[in-house]
């Protein structure tokens, strides 16, 4: 189960996220930032495409929100990509150590199968004792 989970992380969640983070700071605003396009789209608005931003609009000294907005956004997806790599180490120590405790445990029951066995051993020589008696 722990073994799906790290693989559901690395090529779903954080995939989409690295992904997301590769686009252009124009790709990455108009896609997910630019709320008007975004409602317009989604109600089917055929003249959406109005309302995305150009490169121009993007470098324009007088509105730095634009900007400030995609870093913040870009410093999330960062932030999101890490929390998913904390997760995947803490399932792949999880994992370490349960396999750990694994062969600990398959060492201690190999002993308890040699002691049995002596014991069992002695146990027969002990009858065969008795026995002859």
């Amino acid at each position: 189960m722990k073994y799906q989970e790290i693989l559901t992380f690395e090529t779903g969640e954080k995939a989409k996220l690295l992904k997301r983070n590769n686009l252009s700071d124009l790709a990455l605003y108009n896609n997910y930032l630019n709320s008007a396009y975004l409602t317009e789209k989604k109600k089917g608005n055929e003249f959406a495409h109005n309302r995305l931003k150009s490169e121009s609009d993007l470098n324009n000294v007088y509105n730095p929100n634009l900007r400030i907005a995609i870093e913040n956004y870009r410093s999330n997806i960062v932030s999101a990509i890490n929390k998913h790599d904390l997760e995947i180490a803490n399932l792949q120590q999880q994992i370490v150590t349960v396999k750990t405790n694994i062969d600990q445990n398959c060492a201690k029951i190999k002993e308890m199968q040699n002691q049995l066995r002596f014991y069992e051993a002695r146990v027969l020589k002990y009858e065969a004792l008795l026995l002859s008696v």
